[in-house]
């Protein structure tokens, strides 16, 4: 529709249509998928007398007798009215800026309120509520004696404004609904036809009803992901493997004898299903999920070792970082090369010539195992025969490496994550995926020390973090990222860079300390006498050189401005002991391995969820040395607080997932991965028998309805899902 018959037809300004464009509304129909955030029971219009002080929504309606304005110390503005009843009885509606009140409303004039009302001072009183002037129009009908649709207000667009407005455009635009779906799948799955659907959820009659409603949207979402995820699959493997011979458990043993310790029963599971999965005649689809303090590339280096020896297949395994991929290879080489396994690796920083070389070698077969980031994505790198790829971090790469990896003939896929996702939602949407979970700590790990602390109290934490930097032992400090704009990541950036000075400051200019420690305040001699000999826990001493160039205690910066080279450049310089404070955004998350990191504080921790500060804290959890996560917050009581308290009580990070799902949704755990999907109630998520149905259903309409998919999924072909 044009932008100005839209306009005229909301009668509305060009500033809201412009806003309604944003959030995907462009003309009438698209408000048929805008739904109410809830509902409210006007019905029942009490007289003051009945009111309930309950936290409910009433409404009740009496006159307006005398308004006033009053001016705060604060320069503030207290907006009072009072009404009365038949009876005389007085009571008040207050709001701080309440101007607008005051011109909207009319003494001597009855009105509808609508709100929460408050028993104070033996005052009655409302909060901020809703004021419809009591006149017998049809416009009220929509508004009072009815169950009300309050919808979620969109930047300058208040609810009340889509209360209005919806109710009149609505009903035309249900009539061009036309169903996808065919008319058994509702009365096989008890589902309610979309455009009654849609009905129900704008205007609520009755509670089943719109319990029906709701399941019927949230399945035909979750039907989406699944039927997305199934075409993925079919796409991936549609070139047929050859039948392979049995599983050769010599082959395993083999490699597992070589190993310092002994796999958990985890690892073995997982490495057991996908060692099965190699044999199938199919490329394998795995999802590995992973503690953060599970040494996970153990697993993937025994599929790639078995891989290798038994079918004389190339190994790839993708990292999203340059320093990630250095690890990886690092741990890889260490497994593999004594094996006579050759290892490799290529990230921005490999030499043109280098590069050449190694792509020559990767296509002449001589290189069994490549360690890869997005480098590696080009056309014209070819593999002599690559049968197994591994994917670290899925959430970071998406369909067009897939499609690259297709185009490689569909090696079998091994895609790790330490994003602990629950059961239920990895089944949900990962339908593409079997799944394999490793949830064992490995022997001798010490559990991590996780404390809550107040903005003030983290400067007493000095001391004994400059005394775990005298042990040889590194910090990360962490700031809360920002990503949804250019200006607030500008603010965001400008922040930890503040933070970055304030520490700074804070830890390098401490001569009184180190005299009370003892120490002559020369800093050549303070580092000798810290460096000299090893740590007790038995890391290196630095040599000279690395000595040199260490002051008392050296702090880098991490964000995600920077550019590639430069924050793989300021890992590096944290994991050489050129620097043994790390100032970072979430961009240190990814598994990075640097054993010596003990101590993380986390500043603004409520701004995160327990899965991401459980992930966050994983980085000083690589060791058998005491670990501590210290977890900064202004908040001291209420939710935000019970939330963070869960953080020091308990590792198990499937139980942290789950409290994230009931405090933050699933979009925590999946971020765009399903955008515009993810908005999925956990009533919905952990009810088994509706996500079996919704499998269920998903292969009955690919095998019985590949038109009805297409119009579900809006494509013209299944190819253009992957490419």
């Amino acid at each position: 529709m044009d932008p100005k018959e839209f306009k005229s037809l909301l009668r509305t300004t060009p500033k809201f249509i412009n806003i309604l464009a944003e959030h995907g509304i462009h003309e009438p129909k698209d408000f048929l998928w805008y739904f109410p955030r809830t509902y409210e029971d006007r019905r029942d219009i009490r007289p003051l007398s009945l009111l309930q002080y309950d936290d409910s929504v009433e409404i009740t309606k009496w006159k307006i007798t005398k308004k006033s304005l009053i001016r705060t110390p604060r320069w503030k503005r207290l907006a009072t009215i009072e009404f009365i009843d038949e009876q005389e009885n007085k009571w008040y509606i207050q709001a701080l800026n309440g101007q607008y009140l005051i011109r909207s409303t009319k003494n001597n004039t009855r009105y509808y309120i609508i709100g929460k009302a408050q028993q104070e001072w033996w005052k009655v009183s409302f909060r901020f509520p809703e004021l419809i002037e009591a006149i017998d129009t049809k416009e009220l009908a929509g508004q009072v004696g009815c169950i009300y649709p309050v919808y979620s207000d969109m930047w300058w667009i208040k609810s009340t404004w889509f209360g209005k407005k919806i109710p009149s455009i609505i009903t035309q635009a249900l009539h061009d609904v036309t169903d996808t779906y065919p008319a058994a799948f509702y009365e096989r799955y008890d589902l309610m036809p979309t455009k009654d659907m849609l009905h129900t959820l704008h205007y609520q009659e009755n509670i089943q009803d719109t319990t029906i409603a709701k399941k019927t949207l949230f399945f035909k979402r979750l039907l989406r992901i699944q039927l997305h995820s199934l075409i993925q699959k079919q796409l991936y493997q549609w070139s047929s493997w050859e039948k392979k011979e049995k599983i050769d458990r010599d082959l395993i043993k083999q490699f597992t004898k070589t190993l310092p310790f002994e796999l958990t029963n985890a690892q073995k599971k997982s490495l057991k299903d996908i060692i099965e999965n190699i044999h199938e005649p199919k490329a394998m689809l795995r999802l590995l999920q992973w503690d953060v303090w599970s040494w996970k590339t153990v697993v993937a280096a025994a599929a790639a070792w078995y891989t290798i020896q038994k079918f004389w297949g190339q190994v790839a395994v993708l990292a999203p970082l340059a320093v990630l991929a250095q690890q990886h290879h690092k741990t890889l080489a260490k497994l593999l090369l004594p094996l006579g396994i050759s290892v490799q690796l290529i990230t921005w920083a490999t030499k043109k010539a280098e590069k050449e070389k190694i792509k020559q070698s990767l296509h002449l077969g001589h290189i069994q195992v490549i360690v890869w980031t997005h480098a590696l994505l080009q056309d014209d790198v070819q593999f002599n025969n690559l049968q197994f790829a591994v994917i670290d971090e899925q959430h970071k790469f998406g369909v067009r490496q897939r499609a690259y990896l297709q185009r490689h003939g569909s090696p079998h896929l091994l895609q790790m994550t330490a994003t602990p996702i629950p059961r239920s939602m990895a089944l949900a949407f990962f339908g593409e995926f079997e799944v394999s979970v490793i949830d064992e700590m490995p022997a001798g790990r010490k559990p991590i020390t996780t404390k809550i602390v107040w903005e003030s109290e983290f400067h007493k934490l000095k001391p004994w973090i400059l005394t775990k930097i005298q042990q040889g032992q590194k910090i990360f400090i962490i700031s809360p990222l920002i990503e949804e704009s250019d200006a607030e990541w500008f603010e965001h950036i400008k922040a930890v860079k503040t933070l970055y000075g304030e520490i700074t400051k804070m830890f390098n200019a401490d001569i009184e300390k180190i005299k009370s420690w003892g120490y002559n305040t020369d800093q050549q001699k303070v580092k000798d006498n810290i460096w000299k000999t090893p740590p007790p826990f038995g890391h290196r001493p630095l040599s000279g050189e690395e000595s040199d160039s260490l002051s008392w205690s050296n702090i880098g910066l991490l964000h995600g401005k920077l550019k590639a080279n430069e924050k793989d450049q300021v890992m590096l310089d944290f994991k050489q002991w050129k620097t043994n404070i790390l100032v970072s955004t979430t961009v240190i998350e990814v598994g990075i391995d640097i054993p010596d990191a003990t101590v993380m504080i986390i500043y603004n921790a409520e701004r995160f969820g327990l899965s991401q500060l459980h992930q966050l804290r994983g980085r000083v959890w690589r060791s058998d040395i005491q670990s501590y996560c210290f977890l900064e917050t202004k908040k001291k009581s209420g939710d935000t607080y019970q939330r963070l308290k869960h953080m020091e009580t308990t590792t198990d990070w499937f139980k942290l997932a789950e409290i994230d799902l009931q405090y933050r949704g699933p979009g925590e755990f999946l971020g765009t991965r399903q955008s515009g999907e993810t908005d999925i109630p956990l009533e919905i998520l952990t009810d088994t028998k509706l996500l079996e149905n919704v499998k269920i259903a998903a292969h009955d309409l690919l095998e019985n309805h590949w038109e009805t998919v297409k119009r579900i999924l809006n494509v013209d072909t299944f190819e253009s899902l992957l490419v």
